[in-house]
């Protein structure tokens, strides 16, 4: 390899030639390995081990103030360890256990702390901790079940309660007492009786919160339908208003109801009533039958008190209390209602009575 142009002096005793700038790291490696071995390093003993360099050494990484520094950090807190020696900064060899201080000594053979869930000495965090996950978490969740299990409970009791109380509103059972609808109705039978089939709605009033609704020249109009003739009705007694009746629907309002010799006639036609079993006899002159009211009859016309007598009438709708929908006992009469529809025949009243003009008497009590 060539000379540089310009070769560096030798320092004086130094064997080493000038190289290029390139060549004197390789060169330093060839002169080290030509040199004498190195003097032997100081073997490592339990009481001897290595320490860091001296604070000093530190001023050109860190400044001047390096050393103060190191001086702060070597003061850190000493863990033990389990050669029996603790390393200083503050020298070059580690310090012996037994020029430790005593409490410091004593981290040396130091455990990490075990708990028992017997120990009547276990701290209270501890069995807090312990708790956690043995005891108050179950116990927590049971609680957290329990409320739920009560809120289920109070939910479930209210839901029937209203259930029940929109049940009565719109059904409700009465007994048969009497035989004024024998043989239809059996004295003690039982039936349920829909109170909502005949509800009624005020349009003209409802139309306040529903402008598109137009009343019309009938603001009250049923949200099923009214009483039909043949229904099965529960009315209250107009004479004593604690007690109930069960007739059948005869005449509808605007009818005009006779009989004649225990014929039913409407608007001059024989009504055809197959739900009479046995004959009966009356006679009742022409009644026209105003708006809002009722001509009712039991099945057994020769003893039933009802729309014929004075004392019962025409009975107004608001006395109507529902249509029989069910007979649920005894249990042979289990079934429907017996809510027939009678018909209307083509025989005139004329046929019956000859050429003799019937008294004519305007619908009341």
């Amino acid at each position: 390899m060539n000379e540089p142009n310009n070769p560096q002096p030798q320092p004086p005793g130094n064997p080493l030639r000038a190289f290029e700038d390139d060549d004197i790291v390789i060169r330093a490696f060839e002169e080290h390995a030509r040199s004498e071995a190195a003097e032997p390093r100081p073997a490592l003993t339990p009481a001897f081990r290595p320490g860091p360099p001296p604070p000093e050494a530190f001023e050109p990484l860190l400044g001047p103030d390096g050393a103060d520094l190191v001086d702060e950090v070597s003061v850190a807190p000493i863990s033990p360890f389990a050669a029996g020696a603790f390393p200083s900064w503050a020298g070059s060899a580690a310090v012996p256990l037994a020029e430790l201080p005593p409490e410091v000594a004593a981290l040396q053979d130091e455990q990490p702390p075990t708990y028992s869930w017997d120990d009547p000495n276990v701290p209270d965090e501890a069995v807090l901790s312990m708790a956690g996950y043995g005891e108050a978490a179950p116990q927590a969740q049971k609680g957290a079940r329990t409320k739920t299990l009560i809120r289920e409970l109070v939910e479930t009791g209210l839901l029937a309660l209203l259930v029940f109380l929109a049940v009565r509103a719109s059904f409700q059972n009465f007994k048969v007492d009497g035989s004024s609808m024998s043989p239809t109705l059996h004295n003690g039978q039982f039936l349920i009786v829909n109170k909502l089939i005949y509800a009624e709605v005020n349009i003209d009033k409802l139309s306040n919160f529903l402008p598109f609704l137009d009343a019309g020249s009938t603001p009250k109009r049923y949200v099923f339908h009214g009483p039909d003739r043949g229904d099965i009705i529960v009315l209250q007694d107009p004479r004593k208003p604690d007690t109930d009746l069960i007739k059948r629907v005869i005449g509808l309002p605007g009818d005009t109801l006779e009989i004649v010799n225990g014929q039913v006639y409407i608007n001059g036609f024989r009504l055809d009533e197959p739900y009479i079993k046995t004959a009966w006899h009356d006679n009742k002159p022409k009644v026209t039958i105003p708006a809002g009211e009722y001509f009712v009859m039991g099945d057994n016309r020769d003893n039933s008190l009802d729309s014929r007598s004075s004392s019962v009438g025409l009975v107004p709708k608001d006395l109507i209390i529902g249509k029989t929908m069910l007979s649920y006992w005894p249990r042979e009469q289990f079934g429907l209602a017996p809510n027939e529809s009678p018909r209307i025949t083509n025989e005139p009243i004329a046929a019956a009575i000859g050429s003799k003009p019937a008294a004519t008497v305007k619908g009341g009590n």
